[in-house]
């Protein structure tokens, strides 16, 4: 982890860095050194220093570099995704011309999945049968604009007119026209190291780094899945450590969901109305929370959680803080009363009453340790009327 930061941010001390840190705090200047896992980044006044494991993002501001438009988009099977201007196969090698010229060869063992059209009502579709588990290399066929059909088989050669393929011990030329895309079959095996950063070049092209050096004003990356690459450093927009260090509660699924009504019982209509929602309010729109001036500030991530509801996660790394900020949906907020109540492995981490009369609150708790986390929220003095809890960016980080 040390050497891909401080080789990414070496080459971005020239420029003027955004950079977004764990706590959201957004923090710009010039970088100055690096020492000892550390950034120090100069500003207007002083000169800060932040540990790698503070940081969520740090973007380049350069402008998009102009480029032909895609015909190929490639995703490989570390989740990598580039855009190719042609793409062809041959003895189970891709040939590929990414859209900013480059040529390079690429193993078909290293690639899940290729599509031939642009993003259209077929997305879904193609979606599914992408990163569904085959048992054969499949076609993607267009029966028309809006519906796709699949064919099981055998890829062989891929030029730019026709797609080889193998059915029934028989290869029949196929146009590749016709097709939304091929899917590759792959044995089963042990599953790519996690990256380490996301990497995404000012061409759209988004790489998964296993590791990156920096070799004469070039960046050399290896994704998780063993492909090397290599990119000018000028050609890149932005380095993303969240998947190293943070991981939002709403793209995670608990182990268990528990809606309790204030009279009677649950059935399953009510679980549905008012389980928890993931990143958007109980009115359908996003996560709303108002600060004390008087604006009304929106939240991509978080969870709304309408009382008494119970939510159970378990953790399978370590992570050090559960971070959030807590409040009621501003259109609720006057009759919100909760108790809310955080359970680390059954011990209590915190236990407050909230309300409508009070602002948003941050919470940063310590969860070293902890492999089971609970998060109630408990019916308040309202007894359940318009007690929609909202916590926004609600993460865990390491």
């Amino acid at each position: 982890m040390l050497s891909l930061a401080a080789t990414a941010l070496f080459f971005l001390a020239s420029d003027e860095l955004s950079v977004t840190l764990l706590s959201g705090n957004e923090i710009s200047g010039q970088l100055v050194a690096l020492k000892d896992g550390t950034i120090s980044l100069k500003g207007r006044d002083s000169v800060q220093e932040y540990s790698f494991s503070e940081l969520l993002t740090i973007t380049r501001r350069a402008e998009g570099k102009k480029s032909a438009r895609p015909s190929a988009w490639i995703e490989l099977t570390d989740g990598s995704k580039l855009n190719g201007h042609a793409f062809s196969v041959e003895k189970r090698i891709a040939d590929l011309t990414l859209i900013q010229g480059e040529k390079r060869q690429i193993a078909t063992r290293l690639i899940r999945a290729v599509r031939f059209h642009p993003p259209s009502p077929t997305d879904a579709q193609w979606k599914r049968i992408a990163h569904r588990k085959v048992t054969a290399d499949v076609l993607a066929i267009r029966v028309d604009d809006n519906v796709l059909d699949e064919l099981d088989g055998i890829l062989h050669n891929i030029d730019a007119d026709t797609v080889h393929f193998e059915l029934d011990d028989e290869t029949v030329p196929v146009e590749r026209m016709r097709l939304e895309g091929v899917v590759y079959f792959h044995p089963p095996r042990a599953p790519a190291p996690k990256p380490v950063a996301q990497l995404l070049d000012a061409y759209g092209n988004l790489w998964n780094a296993q590791s990156l050096q920096l070799r004469a004003d070039r960046l050399h990356v290896t994704t998780s899945s063993g492909l090397k690459h290599n990119l000018a450093l000028t050609d890149l927009a932005k380095i993303d450590f969240s998947s190293e260090n943070l991981t939002f509660l709403s793209d995670l699924d608990p182990d268990s969901v528990t809606w309790t009504p204030f009279v009677g019982k649950a059935d399953p209509l009510a679980q549905a109305l008012f389980g928890p929602r993931r990143d958007r309010s109980f009115s359908g729109g996003t996560l709303q929370l108002s600060k004390p001036d008087g604006r009304e500030l929106e939240y991509r991530k978080g969870l709304a959680i309408q009382s008494r509801t119970q939510l159970v996660y378990r953790l399978t790394e370590q992570f050090r803080r559960f971070k959030a900020t807590v409040g009621f949906d501003h259109r609720t907020r006057r009759q919100g009363n909760v108790d809310l109540v955080i359970l680390g492995n059954q011990r209590e981490l915190l236990r407050k009453s909230v309300t409508g009369a009070m602002e948003p609150f941050d919470l940063d708790l310590d969860i070293s340790g902890i492999q089971r986390l609970t998060i109630l929220v408990d019916y308040g003095k309202g007894k359940g009327i318009q007690d929609h809890l909202n916590l926004c960016n609600a993460r865990i980080t390491k």
